[in-house]
């Protein structure tokens, strides 16, 4: 990576630096991922960022989980989720296995978004993840839905239909693969 790219990464890498303090490219990335998990399990998130579209989503405020900062807080878990995906996609000779065998997904991981592939191998979704869209545009529009979920309007007001899609599902695809990427590394 050159030098001006690192500059531009560790400038989109805002959470994490803020968060733990530090250079973000010398924070463990599968640390933050850990925390995310820790505080709630792949299921519960799923839930909570369901209800966190469900209330950016709508003409009025309709933030249902306590006080608006726990929605905003929601939102800082979810860019850290972001950058420390980010992270182990710059560094996936690092994290990747020495090979991937194709597995079937066990039923208790169901429902599934990840294809077998993705499963066998969630670094590869990362890389497809990034390249869908850049890390910059996730944050943006992250920053959309977190911004509608606190207030009376709609993210449907600032971003197209089919960019509200692809936030969606590739979001909750995240989850999935940044959860298995975990299990993968500690098993």
């Amino acid at each position: 990576m050159k030098k001006q790219d690192h500059f531009l990464s560790g400038y989109w890498l805002n959470r994490i630096a803020a968060h733990y303090n530090s250079d973000p490219f010398k924070t463990n990335p599968l640390k933050v991922l850990k925390a995310f998990f820790n505080y709630a399990g792949r299921a519960e998130q799923i839930k909570a960022f369901d209800d966190f579209c469900r209330a950016a989503l709508k003409d009025s405020y309709s933030w249902q989980h306590g006080s608006p900062a726990n929605a905003l807080h929601y939102g800082e878990q979810l860019e850290l989720l972001i950058e420390a995906c980010f992270l182990v996609h710059q560094q996936a000779d690092h994290f990747a296995p020495k090979q991937y065998n194709l597995v079937a997904v066990p039923a208790t991981e169901f429902p599934m978004l990840l294809t077998s592939k993705e499963f066998s191998n969630p670094i590869a979704f990362l890389a497809d993840f990034f390249e869908k869209r850049p890390l910059r545009r996730w944050k943006q529009w992250l920053h959309l839905f977190t911004t509608a979920a606190l207030s009376n309007g709609s993210v449907g007001e600032e971003m197209e239909a089919a960019h509200i899609f692809i936030f969606i599902q590739y979001l909750k695809k995240l989850v999935y693969a940044a959860s298995r990427l975990l299990a993968l590394q500690e098993g």
